[in-house]
């Protein structure tokens, strides 16, 4: 089952959507949600947070059928996803996870009830869910971020209410970072066509990093995940990214974007197993423009 089918599988009933409000691949994952939600006629709305930029969820959730969004955010190194989840399971008529990166948690996971969907993105986590599952669903398919029309999303009228006023809340070194990069692009003066987009966070490894390295997940993160808000980052990302030929990077959401668009992608490894599981079960025997560099 792929997740077109998952969703169209489905009862026809109201689901609240609680994105993953990251960097720039959380928001292209967000951007996939949104766009297969509609083409699968699914009845869905944006659960309420306090505020554009807030984490914290301003409405009831008892009783609803609850959407978690994507990625890589149910593991030992992040709390926030485990949190809702804990909070939310028991209360919410169904709960689906969108294809996932999980690990650890484990009393979580075996507390999940049957009302609990869980996909996993790769064999990895599949494997570990279903060993320590009793009663929740547990299904593997790939990340939602693959089932991008890169053409078509390029095309689309932007549905972003602001867009000359779009960065304005990012920190100056981003902002100053991104524009100059922007500039260089447009007049043709970039030196190269090698991108190196390695991560600097909690994820990266011992790797020497690149002088010209830029973080585009980390540059393009932008914290409104409304639907409107998260094509405005995908498209300002990938026409970024459309600037070079080849591309460097141990971002697992860099690597997919890039690799859609046609470039020639050298894949490292991040500091576990997602890149690497990833690229073994959705991009190895699919995307030949992609070399696991380990």
């Amino acid at each position: 089952m792929n997740i077109v089918e998952y969703l169209s599988s489905l009862p026809a009933e109201k689901y609240h959507y609680l994105p993953n409000k990251g960097n720039a691949g959380d928001s292209l994952i967000s951007y996939a949600a949104y766009q297969l939600f509609n083409e699968s006629n699914l009845n869905y709305e944006k659960v309420k947070l306090e505020g554009k930029w807030s984490y914290k969820v301003a409405e009831s959730l008892e009783g609803k059928n609850i959407i978690f969004d994507g990625g890589g955010s149910i593991i030992d190194l992040y709390k926030r996803d485990a949190n809702y989840l804990e909070k939310y399971h028991r209360e919410a008529k169904k709960v689906v996870i969108l294809p996932q990166t999980i690990n650890g948690n484990e009393q979580l996971l075996a507390s999940l009830d049957s009302n609990v969907d869980i996909l996993c993105r790769e064999l990895t986590s599949f494997e570990y869910v279903k060993s320590v599952v009793t009663k929740a669903n547990v299904f593997l398919m790939d990340d939602m971020a693959f089932s991008i029309d890169v053409d078509k999303t390029l095309a689309a009228k932007s549905l972003y209410s602001n867009t000359e006023y779009f960065f304005s809340r990012l920190p100056k070194q981003r902002f100053y970072l991104l524009l100059n990069y922007l500039k260089r692009a447009k007049n043709g003066s970039l030196k190269t066509k090698v991108l190196n987009s390695f991560r600097k966070d909690i994820e990266s490894t011992s790797i020497e990093i690149p002088e010209d390295n830029i973080d585009v997940s980390y540059i393009f993160a932008f914290y409104d995940f409304s639907e409107g808000a998260v094509q405005e980052v995908v498209q300002r990302m990938l026409r970024f990214l459309n600037n070079f030929e080849i591309v460097n990077t141990n971002r697992l959401h860099i690597c997919i974007a890039s690799a859609l668009l046609g470039k020639k992608v050298n894949f490292y490894a991040n500091s576990y197993y997602k890149n690497e599981s990833v690229y073994n079960f959705s991009i190895k025997d699919r995307l030949p423009n992609v070399a696991w560099m380990g």
